[in-house]
Formats: structure tokens, C-alpha cells, sequence
């Protein structure tokens, strides 16, 4: 078994990193230090938050990723953040280096960063 540090994110942001329509994701938070090697993207369904719902089992991993910067939010970088709408106050975490990947669980996604313990032999790079 292997520690991985992970981010979720709502379904499609996921799909739109793989497929390049998006290199932001935008946050209200800053992580600890960048730039993030080798995260992992846990990709699920519902929104999660700290008033409502704080985990969702039902989530799929799409991709590794680098955070390579993060930044105050502007409206110019609002078309590389896949569609959101701008708003000031949030954060823009640069994302590069994206792998596709297929893992055969469901995984836990969780607000902010959190590390999931997972059989890296499973976890395969997509072709």
C-alpha cells in the first residue's frame, strides 16, 4: 500500500484537465506549499463542503497531476479555469504534468487535501 495525496474535484473538472480545456482549479484556499508533485484527482459527484456534506465514497481517480503555481484568481485566466464564472477572492492553482489513469475502486473523496492509502500495483497509468 502507498500514500497518496489527493484533491477532489466535482465532475467534469476531471474530465476537462485530461482533455485541456481546463488548467486552472479554482479554490478559496491555498495549499501549504508549491508546487504539489504527483497529486492525485479524485473525481466525484456531489459538491462537498464544511456545512453540508464533507465525503463522498462514489468517486474515481482520472489523473495524477502537478500543482505547479497557485495565484489570486482573475478575470483574465476565467476561460482557462473551464468555464467558472469569476468571482474575486479565490485562488487559481496552476495545473500541469496531468496523467490519465484507471484504478478499478471507488474512492473516498474529501474537502481539501487528504491522503488515501491504496494498492499503487492497481493504480495504472490510461492508454
Amino acid at each position: 500500500m502507498h500514500s497518496f495525496l489527493c484533491l477532489s474535484l466535482v465532475k467534469p473538472a476531471g474530465d476537462s484537465l485530461l482533455s485541456g480545456r481546463k488548467r486552472f482549479e479554482i479554490r478559496e484556499w491555498l495549499p501549504d506549499a508549491v508546487p504539489l508533485f504527483d497529486l492525485l484527482l479524485v473525481q466525484n459527484h456531489l459538491r462537498l463542503s464544511s456545512k453540508g456534506r464533507s465525503e463522498d465514497p462514489a468517486g474515481t481517480a482520472p489523473a495524477r497531476v502537478d500543482v505547479i503555481s497557485a495565484k489570486y484568481w482573475s478575470e483574465s485566466d476565467a476561460s482557462a479555469a473551464g468555464g467558472d464564472a469569476w468571482e474575486p477572492g479565490y485562488f487559481a492553482w496552476e495545473i500541469g504534468n496531468v496523467r490519465a489513469l484507471r484504478y478499478p475502486e471507488s474512492l473516498s473523496a474529501r474537502r481539501r487535501l487528504y491522503r488515501l492509502e491504496l494498492d499503487e500495483k492497481r493504480l495504472r497509468l490510461a492508454t
